[in-house]
């Protein structure tokens, strides 16, 4: 069985990750330049939060999962340019990041679906 070169998957999670964050941060803006006027004054977005107007947040805060997952993208890419010492851990590092970026604008998606 042949070993997997793990060089070669490092650079390509990596620009997958970089990918996956600008398309969401796209996307989202997209979302908010289309859906903005048409947005009730809260929206939910906290479902960890129990039922109610705790869920509720304002229209403005539609952009903070893009910001995480931005921040999330250069902290990732920071640790591995920066700490590249094991390449599966590295590989890990970057699958866990891209998918959370997709369910960062996920989130927002289901926001936007639920109150339109």
């Amino acid at each position: 069985m042949e070993k997997p070169n793990w060089d070669v998957w490092v650079k390509r999670l990596l620009l997958w990750q970089w990918v996956a964050m600008t398309a969401g941060v796209v996307a989202e803006i997209g979302v908010w330049i289309f859906f903005g006027k048409h947005l009730p004054p809260q929206v939910p977005l906290f479902y960890s939060r129990p039922w109610g107007d705790e869920q509720l947040a304002n229209t403005v805060y539609l952009i903070l999962p893009a910001g995480i997952a931005a921040l999330l993208a250069l902290v990732i890419t920071f640790l591995v340019s920066r700490f590249n010492v094991d390449k599966v851990l590295t590989v890990i590092m970057l699958g866990a990041g891209i998918i959370a970026e997709i369910m960062l604008l996920l989130s927002v998606l289901r926001a936007i679906i639920i109150v339109m």
